[in-house]
């Protein structure tokens, strides 16, 4: 049995509440503000702690000051438009600032679902600003989480901040997101756990369009203030947005990044296609907040167990990058030793295909690009293999110890040590298997302790290999076409090339006698 009660149908039979908004006085014609209608059906869900509430066909327009709507502590409910419904909202500060979020649930609850739900602001917003389109604003804790959320086929178009954002969450589903125009983040999790995504389709988004973010404090777990978001972690854990998946990324045009990764923890990213962003396909990083100025604004711990799978970046600065910013070189291992994989990396049309500085613990399987790939400052293993580069260089180069910074941007204090002998060098764990390199070079300069496998050298612009200020590094079945002299050293020591094979050109290396003698060649023709 049922009753309607000041336009809120209650079943009594399981004490559900369901509230069409149409019944609470929406009208939904993009023109009559339903500002009061949509703030009592959700009066409704927060007195009865659950419930449904169901916008049909129409626009809705809110043009009150603060979030639409505000769910406190719910669990149990779902918010659900029909296809063709629309959260229309017009409350923008005069300044051009965001003046509240879309749909907001704060404090504790689980089993919550959204489905067909589509926030739009009516104009874009001058900055970006006080407004996410979805937000969960749970808290890192079996207690206090927000769990079992499902967000389904959903919308958020010009919001002022992100356009879904979820902070100390559980056990989440999205499914088919898709923001557009976000003056921020498009999808962002922030300290949550086993997160499932399947389908979003970003467009120009101000900020990352997928982000996993956990920040770094031993302490303090408020980033601000305690029991408040965005949330820190003393050590990647539990909340380390672990055991999250990701798949089937699309994105198009925006700043920053496609995917980001910072402080994350067994996270599974794959099929992602990533195109015209600010700064990369891909990024995973780790950071040290900087005190003297706001370069780095954030802490963020070298994230673990991160594995991606086809990652096809077009038209943006870099198409996958692992690294660190402000870690000095005797700074703990848990801020720098990364623990990520990639398998499958396609990049075309980017400034830089694949760069990993001042990390460790990286694997490479399978990579084409045709802009250059660099690898430098390496702390932990750099493993590569199946490496394609078309019409660009390979470059290797860094030192890594307690006397060098190496490369000196985004640092505090911020030394910078060029090595005066190669006794310097600190030996590196840097292993390639399969390289072929088309019109480009191979170029590795004050490194040490480099090892290559398979190496295929064709037609380079100048020299096929370039050693500067190296040692203890080892190069076997190496081919090179070339016509001019394919090696150039300078200053080198304990080099070996094994099994090589190169040609047209007749002399093998330009270098001094001293170089010569450094390098020990065996089984090597020319062809």
């Amino acid at each position: 049995m049922g009753c309607v009660m000041a336009g809120v149908i209650t079943t009594s039979l399981a004490n559900e509440t369901i509230v069409n908004v149409k019944e609470t006085g929406a009208v939904g014609d993009g023109v009559t503000d339903d500002s009061k209608a949509i703030q009592k059906a959700v009066r409704a869900i927060n007195k009865n702690k659950s419930g449904s509430i169901f916008f049909p066909k129409g626009t809705y327009l809110y043009k009150s000051k603060g979030p639409a709507m505000v769910f406190h502590g719910v669990s149990d409910t779902t918010v659900k438009f029909a296809p063709d419904a629309v959260l229309l909202i017009d409350n923008l500060k005069s300044s051009g600032h965001g003046n509240g979020h879309g749909l907001i649930f704060k404090d504790a609850g689980k089993n919550i679902k959204l489905e067909n739900v589509t926030v739009q602001w009516k104009s874009k917003p001058k900055f970006r600003s006080y407004g996410d389109g979805i937000r969960f604003d749970g808290y890192p804790s079996d207690a206090k989480t927000i769990s079992n959320l499902s967000m389904i086929n959903c919308r958020v178009i010009n919001s002022p901040q992100a356009g879904a954002i979820f902070h100390g969450c559980s056990d989440v589903t999205v499914k088919d997101f898709r923001p557009e125009d976000t003056m921020a983040d498009g999808l962002h999790f922030n300290a949550c756990r086993r997160v499932t995504v399947n389908g979003v389709k970003g467009r120009n988004n101000g900020d990352d369009t997928v982000a996993f973010v956990t920040y770094y404090h031993p302490t303090k777990v408020g980033a601000y203030r305690e029991s408040f978001p965005p949330y820190n972690q003393p050590s990647i854990g539990a909340w380390s947005n672990t055991g999250s998946i990701a798949s089937n990324i699309s994105v198009n045009g925006g700043r920053a990044n496609g995917v980001r990764v910072s402080g994350g923890n067994n996270i599974s990213i794959e099929n992602i296609s990533v195109t015209g962003k600010g700064f990369a396909g891909m990024q995973i990083d780790a950071a040290k907040k900087t005190e003297e100025n706001r370069a780095v604004g954030w802490s963020y711990l070298a994230s673990r167990d991160i594995k991606v799978k086809n990652l096809n970046v077009t038209d943006c600065p870099i198409g996958f990058i692992v690294r660190t910013l402000n870690i000095k070189p005797d700074d703990p291992e848990y801020m720098w030793r990364h623990k990520v994989s990639l398998n499958g990396l396609s990049v075309s049309n980017c400034r830089k295909g694949l760069e990993l500085l001042d990390s460790g613990d990286i694997e490479i399987d399978g990579a084409s690009s045709n802009a250059v790939i660099s690898l430098r400052n390496a702390r932990g293993k750099y493993n590569l293999k199946n490496i394609n580069i078309k019409d660009a260089n390979l470059c290797i180069d860094g030192v890594q110890g307690k006397d060098f910074q190496g490369w000196k941007s985004n640092r505090e204090p911020k030394p910078f040590v060029t090595i005066k002998d190669l006794s310097n060098l600190v030996d590196k764990e840097i292993t390639i298997d399969n390289l072929k390199i088309t019109k480009g070079m191979l170029r590795i300069s004050d490194c040490a302790g480099v090892k290559i496998n398979n190496l295929t050298i064709k037609d380079p612009s100048q020299y096929a290999l370039g050693l500067y200020k190296s040692r203890n590094c080892v190069f076997d079945n190496v081919k090179i076409a070339s016509k001019t002299v394919p090696l150039h050293i300078s200053n080198v020591s304990n080099i070996t090339l094994s099994n090589c094979i190169y040609g047209p050109a007749k002399h093998l290396m330009l270098a001094g006698e001293k170089e010569r003698k450094a390098v020990v060649l065996k089984n090597v023709k020319n062809d």
